[in-house]
C-alpha cells in the first residue's frame, strides 16, 4: 500500500511541476529549457503511473483525486493561494471517494 500511495504522489508531483514548467515556457517566454524539463517530468509522470498493479481506469480515477489536491498543495506553495473552507471540505470529499474507489472490488 505504502508503493501505491507513493507512486500517485511522487507522479502527480511530476505532472503538476511538467505542466507548471511548460506553461511557463509558453506563456510567460521562459527559456527552452523550461518546456524540456516539463515534458521530461511529463514522461516520467506517464511512465510511474504505469507501475500500479491495478486496472488503468481505476488507477486514473483514483489519480485524478491526487492531482486535484497536489494541484492544491501547489497554489498555496508556489502562487500564495490561501485555501477556503470549501476548499478543505472539498478535498476531504474527493479524498474519501478515491479511498472507496480503491479499495472496493
Amino acid at each position: 500500500m505504502l508503493k501505491t500511495v507513493l507512486l500517485f504522489v511522487v507522479a502527480s508531483i511530476f505532472e503538476v511541476s511538467g505542466c507548471y514548467l511548460i506553461w511557463q515556457f509558453v506563456r510567460s517566454d521562459k527559456g527552452l529549457l523550461y518546456g524540456l524539463l516539463g515534458a521530461f517530468l511529463l514522461v516520467g509522470y506517464g511512465w510511474l503511473a504505469s507501475q500500479h498493479t491495478v486496472g488503468f481506469s481505476k488507477v486514473f480515477v483514483v489519480y485524478g483525486v491526487v492531482f486535484m489536491l497536489t494541484s492544491m498543495g501547489w497554489a498555496m506553495m508556489f502562487e500564495g493561494y490561501e485555501l477556503e473552507k470549501s476548499d478543505w471540505l472539498g478535498g476531504v470529499i474527493i479524498l474519501i471517494g478515491a479511498v472507496v474507489i480503491y479499495v472496493s472490488p
